[in-house]
């Protein structure tokens, strides 16, 4: 009779070992969010490149400048390529075209955003349609792009022709991937966006991930460092933030 005691005193121990191992996976455990692109691999392919010369962007390559006049600074993972467009929300025009959609923010340098927040960006350049980048050109430039359609026999349709605008050498934004972005807070469209040309998006030595965890782990931050892209070499993110006089928040690591 002793023995049957102590065996089911045993199995009891062990279940309710195993049951709070299980609450304390529960407790740990991230959500995540899938990522998705407007953009395919063969729209990208049949897309006519339209590129545009970095020289315009007045002080792009100066990078204290733009950490002193940007309103925010994250580190961030692209949860979503919603789409590209000409027209902002407001009515304004993007002359090069924007691609918009969703980040998490991972750590804040400047600014108010918190950890955890999933926020709207617009990045200069993306696939769009000859219908869209029509919408642009002022109407005596259209008037004569119709005329010539019509005298040389070109009948496609313009929202399926594709036109891939981009700042030459710029970097190209992909869901799934980790960042350092320098951002200008836009009240008028209530977005955020990313600084023009390459300084305004560093990626960071993290995978490319599906599923974008709301937090990071101690391990993914261990030795991080993010793309310098002109020398093509990954830097430390520590000293990054050293050089520039940034510190980051303390983050709520997951195991």
């Amino acid at each position: 009779m002793m023995r049957k005691v102590l065996s089911v005193l045993l199995i009891m121990l062990l279940s309710g070992c195993m049951t709070q191992e299980k609450n304390q996976e529960a407790l740990t455990e991230v959500p995540t969010l899938e990522t998705s692109s407007y953009l395919s691999d063969e729209m990208k392919e049949n897309a006519i490149e339209l590129t545009f010369q970095a020289s315009f962007v007045k002080g792009f390559d100066d990078m204290k400048l733009q950490v002193e006049n940007c309103s925010d600074i994250v580190l961030a993972a692209v949860v979503s390529l919603d789409g590209a467009d000409t027209i902002y929300p407001d009515g304004s025009k993007s002359i090069h075209g924007y691609t918009y959609g969703d980040f998490v923010v991972y750590d804040v340098l400047k600014g108010n955003l918190s950890m955890g927040e999933v926020v709207q960006y617009a990045r200069n350049g993306g696939v769009i349609t000859q219908a869209q980048y029509d919408k642009l050109r002022p109407a005596s430039s259209l008037e004569k792009a119709e005329a010539l359609r019509e005298q040389n026999g070109f009948d496609e349709d313009l929202s399926e022709l594709l036109i891939d605008t981009l700042i030459e050498e710029d970097v190209p934004i992909e869901a799934g991937k980790t960042y350092l972005m320098i951002l200008q807070y836009d009240e008028a469209n209530d977005l955020y966006q990313v600084i023009d040309y390459m300084y305004g998006l560093r990626e960071a030595s993290l995978p490319q991930r599906e599923a974008i965890p709301l937090e990071l782990s101690e391990a993914d931050l261990s030795g991080l460092q993010i793309l310098n892209n002109v020398t093509g070499e990954f830097e430390s993110y520590d000293e990054y933030l050293e050089t520039y006089g940034l510190k980051h928040q303390s983050f709520k690591f997951y195991e």
